[in-house]
């Protein structure tokens, strides 16, 4: 409609995803350089996630046009879908010509077709858009699938990408195998000011627009102020924008025309909601109606059973008045559950962590732990307390990595940093939170020093951890160097010496400090890998340094056991 005013080719600010006009922030580079790197090293799940219209959907569909010529992508945007209907789905995309109709049939046809893929040197990629709202059975179906692999390597690739929410599924405890094989993952994050600008230039221009359409710096202001530098939000207020200035005549869009539109998007959404709300009493209505209608089904059917059976019905219909008592009705055994024994051994531990919720534990726990890295609460972003607390943007709001890892006692005593354990408790369904901030020797026994908030403290054996904790912690780690995200073979650079200079004084380098990551580095980044007890790659991404940091004395990090010396003694 209003293209031909504003001398454009085309709409500019289309809702609908589009390669064409990707603008690549640097969060959107990084969440593309991780797909790109988990498909290239078949490192099996790679998981992306962000909040709703951040631009999740047009990376995918970026891929799939820019992707290598040797990558085969099967790409499921629909998840509501059972096991078999996914695999089926899978098996569509990827081209095979399937006869098969049990799920036995299906699996054997897709590990058939990535075999040949693989001997003809093509790597096939499961990739799968809006994955929060896949099921438990079919989240566990896709771990199944990353079974297909040879003696070395992976057949299938699996990429994730979903709302925040998947994070909070794959924490729960039946799907902690699936949890454990993901090894690249990346939260993208809205745009900030500037981005945002380059992004609303960059999309006109695509159009054909530049130095044809103007926003003034409040207007600009005006649309971060609405969208906090969410694309999607962007492109429906500045599309709409567009609209009302065209039917002004108007080709500066102002901070009046942007409230007029935020007014506009924002009063559509309301009517909808009041027009929703305004049919729920005749849903009621119609909902109770048929709630009485079944019970009353169900009085005559069983009410006429039970005068048949027992008789009643023929000495009701003689003119009876008086029916015959029933007959004895065998008593009902209710039987009384025995208290947990769990509880009864570890009282004081129970009714510490009993007093724990999953949204205030995962605030406190990320307080307290922040505040061993030196930040107090004042320091902490004001959303600690008014939002759910996500580890990993917490941690970056204080200029800090988070890093998840599998563990148990040795582990946690070898990465010696304190860190937020997940408990899962009897009963309850979603996990709890505590920062582990001590570990200590008393009687033989090992002590686990825990704080729920910034000021209470307990002491605890660690055994009765273990009775609900299942190995999940997230640690909170400071980058001092700036390190790139990933340094792997053939990488170059003044990182690559610090790395060798590391793993030197950590004692499992021996080499000439070249600043290029040949083969004998990545033999000492395996060696310190397999001596923290994490996956030994020879890749050095963002678990091996933080262990390099925590390995060696030169930097200042808060310690778990206070000898630290001990912890490493026999590794």
């Amino acid at each position: 409609m209003y293209e031909s005013f504003y001398g454009l080719r085309e709409k500019p600010f289309n809702l609908t995803p589009d390669p064409r006009f990707l603008y690549l922030s640097k969060k959107h580079k990084e969440a593309f350089a991780h797909l790109l790197y988990g498909i290239r090293n078949r490192s099996g799940f790679v998981e992306i996630t962000g909040e709703i219209g951040t631009g999740k959907t047009t990376i995918c569909r970026t891929l799939l046009e820019q992707a290598d010529p040797d990558v085969e992508i099967a790409f499921i945007f629909n998840p509501y879908l059972s096991a078999t209907e996914l695999l089926r789905a899978a098996n569509e995309d990827f081209g095979i010509k399937s006869t098969a109709v049990t799920k036995k049939e299906l699996l054997d046809e897709l590990n058939a077709h990535l075999l040949e893929q693989r001997r003809q040197g093509k790597n096939c990629v499961l990739l799968i858009d809006e994955a929060q709202n896949l099921s438990t059975p079919v989240l566990e179906q896709i771990r199944l699938f990353s079974n297909h692999e040879t003696d070395t390597e992976k057949l299938l690739q699996i990429v994730l990408v979903a709302q925040p929410e998947l994070r909070e599924t794959l924490a729960s405890p039946e799907l902690r195998q699936l949890n454990q094989r993901i090894t690249a993952r990346y939260h993208l994050k809205a745009l900030d000011y500037d981005e945002m600008v380059h992004y609303i230039a960059h999309r006109i221009t695509k159009a054909g627009g530049r130095g044809k359409v103007r926003f003034t710096r409040k207007a600009l202001k005006e649309i971060y102020r609405y969208s906090h530098g969410t694309p999607r939000l962007i492109n429906a207020v500045c599309d709409r924008a567009l609209l009302i200035g065209y039917t002004q005549e108007k080709k500066q869009i102002s901070a009046a025309i942007i409230k007029r539109s935020a007014r506009e998007i924002e009063g559509e959404k309301v009517k909808a909601k009041r027009k929703e709300v305004a049919r729920e009493p005749s849903r009621s209505r119609a909902v109770g109606s048929a709630i009485a209608a079944v019970c009353a089904i169900i009085v005559v059917v069983f009410g006429g059973y039970y005068l048949y059976t027992t008789g009643l019905l023929d000495k009701l219909g003689t003119g009876a008045t008086e029916p015959a008592p029933p007959a004895e009705i065998e008593p009902v055994r209710i039987e009384v559950p025995k208290p947990n024994p769990v509880e009864e051994i570890e009282p004081e531990f129970m009714s510490f962590v009993r007093t724990l919720t999953y949204r205030e534990s995962k605030r406190d726990s990320a307080l307290a732990l922040a505040a061993l890295w030196g930040f107090g609460q004042e320091q902490v972003p004001l959303a600690w307390e008014t939002g759910l607390v996500d580890f990993f943007e917490g941690a970056a709001d204080l200029g800090l990595r988070c890093s998840t890892v599998r563990a148990d006692l040795k582990k946690l005593k070898l990465v010696n940093l304190p860190c937020i354990l997940e408990l899962y408790l009897p009963g309850e369904e979603r996990a709890v939170y505590v920062c582990l901030k001590n570990l200590h020797e008393a009687g033989g026994e090992d002590i686990a020093t825990l704080s729920k908030g910034t000021e209470t403290i307990e002491d605890f054996a660690f055994a009765r951890l273990e009775q609900h904790w299942y190995g999940r912690c997230f640690y909170f780690w400071r980058d001092y160097q700036n390190v790139p995200e990933i340094l792997t073979l053939g990488s170059v650079g003044g990182e690559v010496a610090w790395l060798q200079s590391q793993l030197r004084a950590a004692g499992t380098y021996e080499g000439e400090i070249t600043s290029t990551y040949d083969q004998e580095t990545a033999s000492a980044v395996m060696a310190i890998q397999r001596q923290f007890r994490i996956d030994d790659d020879g890749i050095a991404g963002p678990n091996t340094r933080m262990v390099v940091y925590a390995a060696v004395d030169q930097y200042e990090t808060p310690k778990l056991v206070r000898e630290a010396a001990s912890a490493l003694e026999g590794a």
